[in-house]
């Protein structure tokens, strides 16, 4: 659930990152403590307070931003700056998904992904529309996307 919403949002990867420094803090912050209560060891209980603690924070960060975003919607293009085709998942690795690489405001990029349906429109696009909402955090989120 935290990529997908990922994915409709748009946002920096080191604010997401941040959170997940936040657990690598806790576990410093709750080493003793962890020793005590756990039957783990410091390896095992320091990729779980990565994990858990990381991916609550940004799952609270980017739930909230997205679920209670503004209904107004407002629709900007971007050059796409880059091409690139993903692997789909185990049993479809032969299948290739399209993706394209956009920069937001020249501060940093963000990569859109189609649907296989799009390879032939996404080969002749140099242009990604994409309709956008501001979240409750004013991260904006991707309502609808559409090459051009």
């Amino acid at each position: 659930m935290n990529l997908k919403i990922y994915e409709r949002t748009i946002i920096r990867f080191e604010i997401i990152g941040f959170f997940y420094l936040i657990g690598v803090l806790t576990f410093f912050v709750l080493i003793n403590k962890l020793k005590n209560i756990s039957p783990w060891n410091n390896f095992n209980n320091f990729i779980f307070c990565i994990s858990v603690i990381g991916s609550f924070l940004s799952f609270l960060l980017l739930g909230f931003n997205y679920f209670f975003s503004s209904n107004k919607i407002n629709t900007e293009n971007y050059r796409i700056q880059e091409k690139k085709e993903v692997m789909l998942p185990k049993y479809n690795r032969s299948k290739k998904s399209p993706l394209a690489v956009i920069d937001i405001n020249n501060s940093f990029t963000k990569e859109i992904k189609f649907g296989r349906d799009q390879i032939e429109n996404w080969k002749k696009a140099n242009f990604v529309e994409l309709d956008l909402s501001n979240g409750l955090f004013n991260f904006q989120i991707i309502r609808n996307k559409k090459l051009k």
